[in-house]
């Protein structure tokens, strides 16, 4: 049985390698890559979506009209690293708009 010891250090060998490798990836996505990642994931928190409805009204038979269409507007708000008092006064300016 003096194979199955350099068949057991050949699959610790191959485990470490692979574990040294994550732990790798992990520290230059983490450490090395980290502030570009950070940027990308605050770029993706704000978002413009401009549609515009191309719907026209309903009427009856006789022509009068019984759906017409209104411009409305929504606002969403999500709360991330700001503190109260930032929010506050961004949603102050929100409603007084």
């Amino acid at each position: 049985m003096p194979n199955s010891k350099a068949r057991f250090f050949i699959l610790n060998l191959i485990i470490v390698i692979m574990l040294a490798a994550v732990v790798w990836k992990l520290f230059d996505l983490q450490l090395v890559k980290g502030d570009q990642y950070v940027t990308v994931a605050k770029e993706r928190l704000t978002t413009n979506i401009v549609a515009k409805a191309p719907r026209g009204e309903i009427l009856d038979k006789y022509g009068t009209r019984l759906v017409s269409n209104k411009v409305g507007y929504s606002v969403v708000m999500q709360k991330t690293d700001l503190g109260d008092s930032e929010f506050n006064d961004i949603i102050k300016k929100l409603v007084d708009v």
